[in-house]
């Protein structure tokens, strides 16, 4: 057998290799975030249904506010899962999402602020749900820059 091919026998796969980076290499890193994963889910389909719903006209009054509390409550789980991840993860894994973290919540506080200028000068005023989107895509952007650059 020639060198390289032993050298690429011994050498995990690609997938493998960007799972250990993206999720760790320890089994609690992977199955936290598969659980940030899970709740992640759970609330982009509960955030979505309750604003469709209500936005519809389906649900008013104690049912509507009902589903913003369960929503609000799907939202703090889903944080006390990617908290749990943070900290449990390595040291590496730990400094990549954070890093993302502090990028994405700094893009919305520019963004915030320039919408501010912008709508007192006669543009148009994006709402939360921009700002969301625009931290969401900021975080999401920064990660897998950061994880490409760590593989």
């Amino acid at each position: 057998m020639s060198d390289s091919r032993r050298m690429d026998a011994t050498r995990p796969s690609l997938g493998r290799r960007f799972k250990e980076i993206v999720f760790g290499d320890r089994r609690r890193d992977r199955r936290n975030a598969a659980t940030v994963l899970i709740w992640t889910a759970i609330w982009a389909f509960a955030i979505t249904t309750t604003m469709r719903t209500i936005r519809a006209g389906y649900a008013e009054g104690d049912l509507a506010w009902g589903l913003v509390a369960l929503t609000a409550v799907i939202t703090v789980a889903t944080l006390a899962a990617y908290v749990r991840f943070i900290r449990d993860a390595d040291e590496m894994i730990r400094r990549v999402y954070v890093n993302a973290l502090a990028f994405g919540f700094a893009a919305g506080v520019v963004f915030s602020a320039a919408n501010g200028i912008a709508s007192a000068m006669g543009g148009p005023a994006y709402g939360t749900n921009e700002m969301v989107v625009v931290m969401c895509l900021a975080y999401a952007g920064k990660l897998l820059w950061n994880l490409w650059r760590t593989r």
